[in-house]
């Protein structure tokens, strides 16, 4: 049992160095749903519905969102592009997401890389957890 416990230990803490920027973002959050999911032995896809929402009190430029998290899931783009979202709004946009080379699903959270540009001059980039 002790060995176990260990093991347990060492997940945790492998997974905490594995995903240390996995937070919430204070300016900007992300959800999805599947408008559409299909699944096949060894791969899968699906259509997705996409809501960006700005957090902050100004808007935000170049709004760019990236799969960072399961690593097989791929974007059919590679990127969904938001362009400029106001303060205090979101967008929605859609996309085709694909799953290779292992089974994937479709109610366990996407983890977003997000890059942004606040003022000029100023880019960000995060990793916010898809909210569902």
């Amino acid at each position: 049992m002790r060995f176990v416990l260990n093991l347990f230990h060492i997940a945790i803490v492998f997974a905490l160095l594995a995903l240390p920027q996995v937070v919430t973002a204070a300016d900007i959050s992300v959800r999805s749903k599947f408008i559409r999911f299909d699944a096949a032995e060894g791969s899968a896809s699906g259509k997705l519905k996409i809501w960006v929402r700005n957090l902050t009190d100004t808007q935000l430029k170049n709004v760019n969102l990236r799969v960072q998290y399961p690593p097989e899931a791929k974007l059919d783009k590679g990127v969904i592009q938001f362009r400029t979202v106001p303060k205090g709004h979101g967008k929605v946009a859609k996309g085709e997401i694909y799953f290779v080379g292992g089974d994937y699903d479709p109610t366990q959270n996407l983890v977003w890389s997000v890059e942004y540009d606040v003022k000029k001059g100023e880019h960000k980039q995060v990793v916010v957890n898809d909210r569902r």
